[in-house]
């Protein structure tokens, strides 16, 4: 259950994660299983022992900001994992090269389809979701994580040129007066990838030519839609698309969901990671810091 004690029964995956619906995220934990969702884990980059809980899927692990840029950045990377490293070139007096890392080998962890579909859902965070306080002047995905007790206050995401985790918390470890991860940490994420990318051209994530095919979908049930159904456009990799129409009698689901095909999200639907503090804008942008 999250903060606001609501539930909203069916909806999309992309809008669970949007919103932030913490029920939605043990559920596919425990769809998918326990352990392989650790195994990915580990495999891009998270180094700390995971324990074997549904509640994982909620962050009862501790995990160190480096790890969580570095296993999200196995995303915008098209799932392909760099290991982190802090000496990109090391030029000795003689003009000798001691270290070079600028083309570090990579290994692939997620198939190019996998982590395309990963960075689209995470952009609808920053665009309209609980990290709305994280929209920068170009594409940007990611996303808000909140402890209960307020001890700890996230924000992680990305663009196709860099990756950022902001933590928030206090050093004596006491409870934060009500700081979720989509305020300061996201307000924090979009003033430094703000800086970070000045003068860079602005990127987009490039969908894989012909890996993916369009289905007009229920909003609600995922199924194939019929006349009676919320509707909007999902891409679907090749096999994997709805074969069923729905059947779900949608009069009573609709007084209750709002079509997510806009980029508006209901309001009341803010999760336990809602970004509410406002900040200085220009043209609707966070304001960079000088230097």
């Amino acid at each position: 259950m999250n903060s606001d004690h609501k539930f909203y029964g069916a909806i999309p995956l992309k809008d669970a994660i949007r919103w932030s619906r913490n029920v939605v995220a043990v559920k596919t934990m425990n769809e998918i299983g326990i352990d392989t969702v650790i195994q990915y884990a580990h495999a891009m980059g998270i180094k700390e022992d995971l324990p074997p809980v549904l509640s994982l899927a909620l962050g009862c692990a501790t995990i160190t900001p480096l790890e969580m840029a570095s296993a999200v950045s196995v995303i915008p990377d098209m799932g392909i994992k760099f290991e982190p490293t802090t000496i990109k070139k090391i030029i000795d007096g003689d003009g000798n090269i001691v270290e070079d890392n600028t083309n570090p080998g990579g290994k692939e962890i997620l198939s190019v389809d996998t982590a395309y579909t990963m960075a689209d859902m995470l952009k609808r965070a920053i665009e309209s979701g609980t990290g709305r306080n994280a929209r920068i002047d170009r594409p940007a995905a990611g996303k808000t994580g909140t402890t209960s007790d307020f001890k700890d206050a996230w924000f992680v995401g990305f663009t196709p040129k860099y990756t950022t985790s902001v933590w928030i918390g206090r050093d004596d470890n006491k409870p934060m007066n009500h700081v979720y991860g989509g305020d300061y940490p996201a307000m924090t994420w979009a003033r430094f990838m703000l800086y970070a990318h000045k003068g860079l051209p602005v990127e987009n994530f490039h969908l894989p030519e012909g890996n993916f095919i369009q289905v007009k979908v229920c909003a609600i049930s995922g199924l194939l839609a019929d006349k009676n159904c919320p509707s909007t456009i999902h891409m679907f990799e090749p096999g994997s698309e709805p074969l069923t129409t729905c059947s779900m009698n949608h009069r009573k689901n609709i007084s209750n969901y709002t079509e997510t095909t806009t980029n508006s999200s209901p309001q009341t639907k803010s999760g336990n990671d809602s970004g509410k503090i406002d900040e200085p804008l220009i043209d609707g942008i966070v304001i960079p810091p000088d230097e």
